[in-house]
């Protein structure tokens, strides 16, 4: 897991840093990348994602903030020297990143031609020349120009190559023929019979099929944002698109889904929660999830669950599976963890579950319950209460004003808690609040406070560290290599 997440994150910043648009629009390189070949394109502003993980480019090199300095030695020094060295003739203010054939590839805008030229000459690389298009093998990766942009792929120079060589063809780039290079990294140019004819072909396409004539594309993928995306879906005539922003200590990501007219499509499924069950959750609970329940086949779901479980775990989820198709609104989890709780001590967690049914589903559920055949104890409102072996804890399980709940502390509707803001017109909502000292946290050096919702058509994170100074994607990328 180290060595795979220092590799990501020399990656990141080896590519980011090399690539550049200063002198093309963003509008310019979408243009360049066809619809039909690629599923999906993002774009990041470099100087934010290098401003969000605290590094800077210094004297020729990338500079680590101290929350990862300790790790530079895993990473290639020669390779991140001649990469900053590449700053003085690519800019890096922005990137579009996609990926073609199994394998990731950047493109950007040139600034200074004639210092990228001093660059090669001055390291020795030879161009493989071919109708326009110059081809470069550097270090660790493969670039190519056509004298204004750049395309770079760094996932294997090898087998990425020629894949890379098919997108630039198909990529509106020109009638031209493109070098590759074959496995052996001897230089091939393309010259099969049909090549110049096809390329001509695809070029022509791309003119009126790229993702530049996609007004939703030009408009997510031309923000401020640090990170913004448009993919496809696997629904026909659907599309993603997305954004994140890291600031201080803060994450933020929003998804949504429209057609390709850039029209919102609501999120089918789930409907608008019903705040009522606030009522009964303590403001000292850790989590605090809820949904607008919506003809959910749970029983496919259990089938789903039958090749993994055993046979008496499943007939168990069975069960539950068919309590669960009783939902008819409000499905809501609350759970508290204490500062000793941990997965070997779950006498310090608590939780409560509450599910709007109707009273007949739920006098049924109740009936099923007492059938235990284990002691238990019912109140002036019918609440059960009954110890299944968790030290003193107690499960409650009644109806609570027309939900079924279900519960290890007292139902009380009287909670003072502040998640109303949270939930209110959400279609699903989660609240997440956990502080560095808890048990579950020993071996985190922050504490996480999230929140999580579903409007009637976008999905939103956001994610704030606490008992922390340290940026949320250092802290994160910290996480990753420890």
């Amino acid at each position: 897991m180290r060595k795979f997440s220092v590799k990501c994150l020399l990656k990141l910043l080896s590519a980011f840093a090399l690539i550049m648009s200063s002198c093309t629009e963003t509008n310019d390189l979408l243009s360049t990348i066809p619809v039909d070949n690629v599923k999906g394109v993002a774009h990041v502003k470099v100087e934010k994602l290098f401003k969000a993980l605290d590094c800077k480019i210094e004297n020729g090199k990338i500079v680590l903030p101290p929350a990862l300095g300790k790790y530079a030695n895993r990473i290639d020094g020669e390779q991140l020297a001649e990469i900053a060295e590449l700053s003085k003739a690519l800019d890096y203010k922005d990137v579009l990143a996609f990926n073609y054939d199994n394998a990731q590839f950047f493109t950007a805008g040139v600034s200074d031609k004639a210092k990228l030229d001093d660059f090669m000459s001055s390291h020795n690389y030879v161009a493989t020349s071919e109708n326009g298009y110059e081809l470069y093998k550097l270090k660790k990766c493969i670039l190519i120009t056509n004298g204004t942009q750049v395309w770079i792929t760094i996932d294997g120079l090898e087998t990425n190559v020629p894949g890379l060589a098919d997108g630039l063809n198909a990529g509106n780039c020109g009638s031209h023929e493109i070098a590759k290079t074959d496995v052996s990294g001897n230089q091939e140019s393309v010259t099969e019979d049909g090549t110049v004819a096809k390329v001509a072909e695809l070029t022509e396409k791309a003119k009126t099929e790229n993702w530049g004539s996609l007004e939703i594309a030009k408009t997510v993928l031309s923000g401020n944002e640090m990170l913004s995306f448009v993919a496809k879906k696997m629904v026909d005539d659907q599309l993603l698109c997305g954004s994140a922003e890291a600031e201080d200590e803060t994450l933020a990501i929003s998804v949504k889904s429209v057609n390709y007219e850039g029209e919102d499509i609501e999120v089918a499924d789930i409907k608008e929660i019903d705040t009522d069950f606030l009522r009964y959750v303590p403001g000292s609970f850790n989590l605090v999830a809820a949904a607008g329940v919506k003809d959910v086949d749970w029983n496919a779901l259990a089938g789903y669950a039958g090749g993994v479980l055993d046979r008496s775990t499943l007939m168990i989820v069975k069960m539950v599976s068919e309590d669960l198709s009783k939902i008819d609104g409000t499905l809501a989890i609350a759970v508290k963890v204490d500062e000793n709780a941990n997965f070997n001590n779950v006498e310090g967690i608590d939780a409560l579950v509450m599910a709007h049914m109707s009273q007949a589903n739920i006098d049924d559920v109740l009936k099923k319950v007492k059938g235990f055949r284990l002691p238990y104890t019912e109140d002036k409102k019918g609440v059960i209460a009954f110890n299944l072996g968790l030290g003193n804890k107690k499960i409650y399980v009644g109806n609570v004003d027309g939900y079924l709940g279900i519960s290890t502390i007292p139902f009380d509707a009287d909670q003072n808690n502040s998640y109303a803001t949270t939930f209110l017109g959400k279609k699903f909502a989660c609240a997440l609040d956990l502080p560095k000292e808890l048990g579950l946290m020993k071996d985190i050096p922050f504490g996480v406070d999230m929140t999580v919702d579903v409007e009637s058509n976008q999905f939103n994170v956001k994610m704030k560290l606490t008992d922390t100074d340290t940026p949320v994607l250092v802290a994160l990328m910290q996480l990753m290599i420890m």
